[in-house]
Protein backbone atom coordinates (compact mmCIF):
# COMPACT_ATOMS: atom_id res chain seq x y z
CA UNK A 1 0.00 0.00 0.00
CA UNK A 2 1.74 3.03 -0.76
CA UNK A 3 1.34 6.41 1.07
CA UNK A 4 -1.30 8.38 -1.16
CA UNK A 5 -3.45 4.90 -0.57
CA UNK A 6 -2.66 4.83 3.10
CA UNK A 7 -3.42 8.62 3.20
CA UNK A 8 -7.09 8.02 1.10
CA UNK A 9 -8.07 5.45 3.07
CA UNK A 10 -8.62 7.99 6.68
CA UNK A 11 -11.44 9.60 4.32
CA UNK A 12 -14.65 7.78 3.39
CA UNK A 13 -14.85 8.19 -0.59
CA UNK A 14 -12.54 9.40 -3.06
CA UNK A 15 -10.00 12.63 -1.64
CA UNK A 16 -9.62 15.37 -3.11
CA UNK A 17 -6.78 16.67 -4.91
CA UNK A 18 -6.06 19.65 -3.06
CA UNK A 19 -6.63 17.52 -0.01
CA UNK A 20 -3.61 15.22 -1.20
CA UNK A 21 -1.47 17.71 -1.69
CA UNK A 22 -2.03 18.88 1.80
CA UNK A 23 -1.49 15.77 3.03
CA UNK A 24 1.50 15.15 1.17
CA UNK A 25 2.90 18.80 2.35
CA UNK A 26 2.89 17.82 5.87
CA UNK A 27 3.99 14.63 5.79
CA UNK A 28 7.47 16.30 6.05
CA UNK A 29 6.78 18.71 8.96
CA UNK A 30 8.14 18.11 12.32
CA UNK A 31 7.31 19.62 16.00
CA UNK A 32 9.47 21.55 17.71
CA UNK A 33 9.98 18.66 20.27
CA UNK A 34 10.95 16.02 17.18
CA UNK A 35 13.61 18.80 15.73
CA UNK A 36 14.99 19.03 19.75
CA UNK A 37 15.06 15.39 20.11
CA UNK A 38 16.59 15.17 16.61
CA UNK A 39 19.39 17.76 17.12
CA UNK A 40 19.66 16.52 20.76
CA UNK A 41 19.31 20.32 21.78
CA UNK A 42 16.71 22.00 24.79
CA UNK A 43 13.15 22.82 22.90
CA UNK A 44 13.89 26.63 24.00
CA UNK A 45 17.13 26.45 21.34
CA UNK A 46 15.12 24.95 18.14
CA UNK A 47 12.40 28.03 18.93
CA UNK A 48 15.20 30.39 18.86
CA UNK A 49 16.63 28.79 15.82
CA UNK A 50 13.39 28.82 14.08
CA UNK A 51 13.93 31.04 11.24
CA UNK A 52 17.45 29.17 10.89
CA UNK A 53 15.90 25.65 10.72
CA UNK A 54 13.03 26.76 8.05
CA UNK A 55 10.24 27.36 10.72
CA UNK A 56 6.80 27.33 8.92
CA UNK A 57 4.66 29.42 11.22
CA UNK A 58 0.50 27.68 11.16
CA UNK A 59 -2.20 30.67 12.26
CA UNK A 60 -1.88 33.84 12.56
CA UNK A 61 -2.16 34.47 16.13
CA UNK A 62 0.69 34.96 18.29
CA UNK A 63 0.39 31.37 19.65
CA UNK A 64 0.54 29.43 15.83
CA UNK A 65 1.81 26.06 15.96
CA UNK A 66 5.47 25.88 14.29
CA UNK A 67 6.30 22.85 12.51
CA UNK A 68 9.38 22.69 10.50
CA UNK A 69 10.30 20.67 6.94
CA UNK A 70 12.42 17.88 7.26
CA UNK A 71 14.38 18.96 4.39
CA UNK A 72 15.01 22.27 6.20
CA UNK A 73 16.61 20.60 9.15
CA UNK A 74 18.60 18.66 6.96
CA UNK A 75 20.12 21.13 4.86
CA UNK A 76 20.85 23.77 8.14
CA UNK A 77 22.81 20.54 9.45
CA UNK A 78 24.64 19.91 6.02
CA UNK A 79 25.59 23.94 6.11
CA UNK A 80 27.22 23.83 9.15
CA UNK A 81 29.28 20.36 8.91
CA UNK A 82 32.76 20.59 10.01
CA UNK A 83 35.05 19.96 7.19
CA UNK A 84 38.75 18.59 8.97
CA UNK A 85 41.74 18.94 7.42
CA UNK A 86 41.97 15.38 6.10
CA UNK A 87 38.72 15.92 3.95
CA UNK A 88 37.65 15.48 0.39
CA UNK A 89 36.06 19.12 -0.04
CA UNK A 90 37.87 21.67 -1.67
CA UNK A 91 39.74 24.51 -0.06
CA UNK A 92 37.58 27.10 -1.93
CA UNK A 93 34.44 25.35 -0.16
CA UNK A 94 36.10 26.14 3.70
CA UNK A 95 35.71 29.62 4.92
CA UNK A 96 38.89 31.14 5.20
CA UNK A 97 40.05 31.55 8.65
CA UNK A 98 40.47 35.43 9.73
CA UNK A 99 44.11 36.09 9.95
CA UNK A 100 45.62 37.23 13.08
CA UNK A 101 46.53 40.59 14.24
CA UNK A 102 49.86 41.83 15.00
CA UNK A 103 50.86 42.30 18.49
CA UNK A 104 51.14 45.29 20.04
CA UNK A 105 54.09 46.72 22.08
CA UNK A 106 53.53 46.11 25.72
CA UNK A 107 54.14 49.33 27.10
CA UNK A 108 57.37 49.94 28.83
CA UNK A 109 56.24 49.66 33.37
CA UNK A 110 58.34 52.40 35.29
CA UNK A 111 58.17 53.75 39.15
CA UNK A 112 57.02 57.61 39.48
CA UNK A 113 59.93 59.63 39.01
CA UNK A 114 62.43 56.82 36.75
CA UNK A 115 63.34 56.82 33.74
CA UNK A 116 63.08 54.15 31.28
CA UNK A 117 65.95 53.08 28.96
CA UNK A 118 65.28 51.25 25.75
CA UNK A 119 68.00 48.93 24.71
Amino acid sequence: MSRDDAAGAEFPGEVPEVVREDLAMTRGLLKSEEVACLLRVDVEWVRAHRVALGAVKLGDGPKAHLRFPREAVDAYLAARRVIGPGSSEPAAARKPRRPRRAAAPAPALRAAGERVIDW
